[in-house]
């Protein structure tokens, strides 16, 4: 298992992105991901599975799970208080597709 302060060190820098917003399949914004103190990380791990990846799918879903490493067993143990985790485990569970877009500062 990964240790989520390493992982974010071995990620770009990403202090150029004011946030991720997240798109459902009809092109409609269902979350936006503000780089700002408490969600910097998942910033820097959904710019990453937007690099790796053409969409947020199951096998994306999956990879980010394993980034986010020991907050997973949080928030799997305690659904709401992590969302953006939250979002990943739903993708992975339910099959949904999201597309994910970077807006720079």
């Amino acid at each position: 298992m990964n240790n989520f302060k390493a992982v974010l060190q071995s990620l770009e820098d990403t202090s150029s992105i004011r946030c991720i917003e997240l798109f459902d399949a009809d092109k409609r914004k269902v979350a936006e991901i503000s780089n700002q103190e408490g969600s910097k990380g998942s910033v820097k791990i959904y710019h990453h599975l937007m690099k790796k990846f053409p969409v947020l799918d199951q096998a994306a879903a999956a990879y980010g799970l394993e980034l986010f490493s020991e907050y997973v067993i949080e928030a799997r143990n305690h659904p709401g208080k992590h969302q953006n985790i939250d979002r990943l485990i739903e993708i992975e569970h339910n099959n949904k597709v999201l597309y994910i877009r970077a807006i720079l500062n």
